[in-house]
């Protein structure tokens, strides 16, 4: 997965994000907040809900990470991208 430097194709590097993070099993932090499907799928794996919430912040936390680092340095410094406190802000 390349880096977006600003100079590249902004849609296909997204695209091609995007099918990165469903390989990672990063996706659905992509779509927001936890949402009771998610809690339910977690929850099958978890034992209490404590379990699932912390999965799931750990999970938007490498998914939010897994993105920056696939920003060109030069670009890191953007206030959108330093800022994010989520992978669906970024």
């Amino acid at each position: 997965m390349e880096r977006i430097d600003g100079s590249s194709d902004f849609i296909l590097w997204q695209m091609n994000m995007k099918d990165y993070l469903v390989v990672l099993d990063l996706d659905d932090a992509l779509k927001g907040p936890m949402m009771k499907q998610h809690k339910r799928k977690y929850s099958d794996e978890m034992e209490s809900s404590e379990d699932v919430t912390d999965t799931w912040r750990k999970m938007v936390k490498k998914c939010l990470l897994e993105i920056q680092l696939h920003v060109a340095r030069k670009v890191q410094g953007h206030d959108a991208i330093k800022d994010a406190t989520s992978a669906k802000h970024l």
